[in-house]
């Protein structure tokens, strides 16, 4: 359960909460998932997160090459990033390759592999 309280910001809080529950009632210790374990079960509880890591992490990179947004979605995100300027550039530069870095980890744990442009 402490384990629980520290992460229950997560995504799959509901899922563990379950889980802890479900122990209950057959009075066994609960399982409860954070971190690593809670990112296997991304595709099942928020399939729609990894896609919208994907659409920022395209927005950010056509956004720095200054390329034209290519849908709502990324005339929002520029729309929050604001006009080019150095500071600017830097800030996304770093974040770009924050997410990237979390994009990478994610494709590892799926088995997956993808090409992201190296902008720093």
């Amino acid at each position: 359960m402490p384990s629980l309280l520290r992460h229950a910001c997560s995504y799959n809080v509901l899922a563990n909460l379950e889980r802890v529950a479900r122990a209950l009632g057959e009075e066994k210790t609960p399982e409860v998932f954070v971190c690593r374990e809670a990112l296997r079960e991304l595709p099942a509880l928020a399939p729609e997160r990894l896609a919208e890591l994907a659409d920022i992490l395209e927005a950010l990179s056509r956004w720095l090459r200054g390329r034209p947004a290519k849908d709502g979605v990324h005339a929002h995100i520029y729309g929050l990033l604001g006009p080019h300027d150095k500071v600017r550039e830097w800030l996304v530069a770093s974040l770009y390759k924050t997410l990237k870095l979390w994009q990478h980890h994610l494709d590892g744990l799926f088995g997956k592999t993808r090409r992201l442009p190296s902008l720093i």
